[in-house]
């Protein structure tokens, strides 16, 4: 199928009808998912052009009138509106994007729409639901063995605590969200290095210095096998910050000089 072609027909509005009447449902559910997988991709692309993909979702799905399908739509517009800086509207489309996903007895999807909530409850002062609603949405997630989405929905509530200064929390939270990436092999290999560097920041605000250099030095070590620039420079700038706690200033500036060529090469 030509992804592009196809998409390209279905943003006109006056076509959207006509190309999806031809297709069958294989082929609907094949586009959407393909579709969702791209907005998701566009998350720290353009966030914008998530937004047009979501809303694409929806639309696809209104015309089909398949709810599930709609529901997903819903959602993603919900994430792409929190990286649009449109937390009231994510909060909002979010949460009914769950009460479309519980209308077509998709369980595993209302928990999904939990993710999102959680990543934005602070800032709209409504921790105890998120975490209320989060919890709920683990148990979802645990029972069907969805333990890639287990583990965003983990990590985001472990962001939580840390904002709220609980760390002892977030540090247990964040050690359960490391053991499941490390269960899923490659698929958990993406998150290996957030949960590395928020650990070794974690470890680092309850004092043990120790404990926090050998988190970051192993998101140092992964970042370099990557080549990925921008991470590695951070991973230096949370050394040389253990390094300065500690009275090391030369070690630190050393860190800092290294980050410092690092971050052209970046840009």
């Amino acid at each position: 199928m030509d992804y592009h072609a196809l998409i390209a027909q279905l943003e006109d509005p006056a076509a959207l009808a006509g190309c999806i009447q031809a297709l069958d449902t294989a082929a609907a559910t094949e586009l959407v998912s393909y579709l969702k997988a791209e907005a998701d991709r566009h998350w720290w692309i353009n966030a914008n052009r998530s937004l047009e993909l979501a809303e694409l979702i929806m639309r696809i799905g209104q015309a089909r009138a398949d709810v599930c399908q709609t529901a997903l739509g819903m959602m993603a517009r919900g994430d792409a509106l929190k990286l649009l800086g449109r937390t009231e509207e994510a909060w909002d489309t979010l949460g009914t994007a769950g009460e479309l996903f519980q209308q077509c007895g998709d369980h595993i999807g209302w928990a999904r729409t939990r993710i999102g909530r959680i990543g934005i409850c602070v800032d709209l002062n409504r921790v105890e639901l998120a975490l209320a609603e989060a919890a709920k949405a683990r148990a979802v997630l645990a029972r069907h063995a969805v333990y890639d989405k287990q583990l965003v929905l983990d990590l985001n509530t472990a962001v939580v605590y840390n904002l709220l200064g609980d760390q002892a929390q977030a540090l247990r939270i964040y050690q359960a969200a490391l053991e499941t990436a490390e269960s899923l092999g490659e698929a958990g290999q993406t998150w290996l290095g957030p949960l590395y560097t928020n650990i070794g920041n974690v470890h680092f605000l309850l004092g043990d210095f120790r404990q926090a250099a050998a988190y970051h030095e192993r998101a140092y070590t992964l970042f370099a096998e990557r080549r990925e620039t921008i991470n590695l420079a951070t991973a230096e700038l949370n050394l040389a910050r253990i390094a300065i706690a500690q009275g090391r200033y030369r070690r630190a500036l050393s860190l800092l000089h290294h980050a410092h060529t690092l971050m052209p090469a970046a840009e």
